[in-house]
């Protein structure tokens, strides 16, 4: 969780540089990835099994805006846009692996950047860690 100086937000990935900012909708799964194919009613639903918390719709996916300002967002964008472009964009080109009795097990794809797809994955994991989204722990 970032720190409020001036009554403005710190950003977290920020913080080295003591940048400040008002603090923004930063979504910690990609926004993108919430626009794939939304339910019949046009919203996506988060179930959970939490004692004391219910079912509710989440039109955007699940953000935080106490964890980064615009720039420190906008640094995530070249890792999201690739995740989104790889695993969403070209998964058609992924090729099936299949075990016993031609059970699906898998998808396989030869050809990606390890380094950006790994960023991505890492940069969920950090907002995800750093979000008080109950989602989230």
């Amino acid at each position: 969780m970032g720190n409020f100086v001036n009554g403005q937000k710190s950003c977290n990935y920020l913080w080295v540089n003591w940048e400040i900012g008002k603090g923004i909708k930063s979504h910690i799964i990609p926004k993108s990835f919430y626009e794939i194919e939304p339910q019949k009613n046009g919203s996506i639903e988060l179930i959970t099994n939490k004692k004391g918390e219910y079912s509710k719709k989440v039109r955007e996916g699940i953000y935080d805006k106490e964890i980064l300002i615009g720039k420190g967002e906008k640094f995530f964008d070249k890792f999201d846009n690739y995740g989104f472009e790889l695993l969403i964009s070209k998964f058609s080109k992924f090729e099936e692996i299949r075990g016993d009795a031609n059970t699906l097990i898998g998808w396989n794809i030869k050809n990606y950047d390890y380094q950006m797809i790994k960023l991505f994955a890492l940069s969920i994991i950090w907002r995800a860690h750093i979000s008080k989204q109950s989602f989230f722990f």
